[in-house]
């Protein structure tokens, strides 16, 4: 099975999905855990155990230069989600809502 768990929050909420993580390997031990997040949390993600890899959001281009570049905002989600989906994942889960998670997800 292979699943991907999106965050795209706070520190703090990355570090509550690692019990969401460690469950899921202990449910299904053979299945393949990939985190869907920004760019500045993606190198203490990999440090962790059950995470197969770490699919990275470049929080520069989404944000710090949003106001006068919406396109390099628009074209780092478009690459991203043609990634995420050639990887024709099982199982998404989001585990803190927004509507903007919504809107992604619909896209996965």
């Amino acid at each position: 099975m292979k699943i991907l768990i999106a965050n795209l929050t706070r520190m703090g909420d990355l570090i509550q999905m690692l019990g969401l993580v460690g469950g899921l390997k202990d449910r299904y031990p053979d299945s393949r855990i990939d985190i869907l997040a920004i760019s500045s949390f993606a190198g203490i993600l990999r440090n962790f155990p059950h995470i197969d890899s770490v699919i990275e959001l470049d929080d520069k281009a989404l944000v710090d230069h949003l106001g006068d570049d919406i396109w390099s905002a628009y074209a780092e989600i478009d690459a991203k989600l043609n990634l995420i989906n050639t990887a024709n994942y099982d199982l998404f889960i989001s585990p803190v809502p927004s509507v903007q998670m919504s809107i992604l997800a619909s896209r996965i």
